[in-house]
């Protein structure tokens, strides 16, 4: 604070007036596009790490009777194979995804030049994750991410690795995000990648997940998968296998459970269809 102190002489008033004017001058000719670092940057939506196969989760009855006319092969045989797609590319946003939620619950500290920090604790799957997730805000508005965490696994304890890097767009409607193994907690070997557009109005998704895993044991390295969750109640998943050249098409009713596929060694290459029962059904 600056005090003009009484029986000044005109001349040191002035100047003193004139150093007060400067400072409430530049901060008012601040450029309207600079970024504005009273509050916290967005979290990203957390459709952006999801995709929902809980569908294929539910209990398939079994096998008919040798005189019913009911069947259900055409439901087991996506389930299988989505549950296949799971083991490939789902599983390791899986649990950074249930940490990443939890930090909705909680309230970010600025650490000043444009960084805020969200830092708490969760538990998942009875390991305690403690987390500090960073958003940076850039010049453009757009937010570079990272999550640091530490787990106490009994037998792969972790201290303070980057589990996760991304980006979100000024609109939080658009980014990407890398995946590292926290398995191999002293190396950093990514996993996957996804890159993702959310919807406005719903919250729901559109990813491209590939597995860029390129150690000699990564079975899966290559393939890709593209979900979309925007159009009306449906989803649709086509996943690519990068080792058979195959790509498999799955669509399903989010509210209903009815959907069908399609994939080259199954029902001749031909689409197949199930019911809200997840019997087989004709394909309109």
């Amino acid at each position: 604070m600056i005090r003009i102190i009484r029986n000044s002489s005109p001349l040191v008033i002035g100047l003193c007036m004139l150093m007060v004017m400067q400072l409430v001058c530049c901060g008012e000719d601040a450029d309207d596009d600079d970024v504005d670092v009273s509050e916290a940057p967005p979290l990203p939506p957390d459709a952006s790490m999801v995709v929902d196969l809980s569908t294929f989760d539910e209990t398939v009855p079994g096998a008919p009777g040798a005189a019913s006319t009911v069947s259900y092969k055409n439901f087991r045989n996506a389930a299988t194979r989505v549950s296949a797609i799971g083991s490939a590319l789902i599983a390791a946003a899986t649990v950074p995804a249930a940490v990443f939620t939890a930090a909705r619950l909680n309230e970010p500290t600025s650490e000043g030049d444009n960084t805020w920090v969200w830092s708490y604790s969760v538990t998942v799957d009875y390991i305690t994750f403690t987390a500090a997730l960073t958003g940076i805000q850039n010049s453009d508005k757009s937010i570079d991410w990272s999550m640091v965490m530490s787990a106490d696994a009994p037998l792969r304890p972790v201290q303070d690795f980057v589990w996760y890097t991304g980006t979100s767009n000024v609109t939080n409607l658009e980014g990407s995000w890398q995946f590292y193994d926290m398995t191999t907690p002293t190396e950093q070997n990514p996993t996957i990648t996804i890159d993702w557009t959310a919807s406005e109005d719903d919250g729901k998704a559109k990813l491209t997940v590939e597995n860029v895993d390129t150690r000699a044991d990564s079975e899966y390295a290559g393939d890709v998968l593209d979900y979309d969750a925007t159009e009306n109640d449906a989803a649709v998943l086509s996943y690519e296998d990068s080792s058979e050249g195959e790509v498999w098409d799955i669509t399903w009713n989010l509210d209903t459970g009815e959907g069908s596929l399609k994939v080259p060694e199954y029902n001749n290459g031909e689409k197949a269809c199930w019911d809200a029962n997840k019997q087989d059904a004709e394909c309109e």
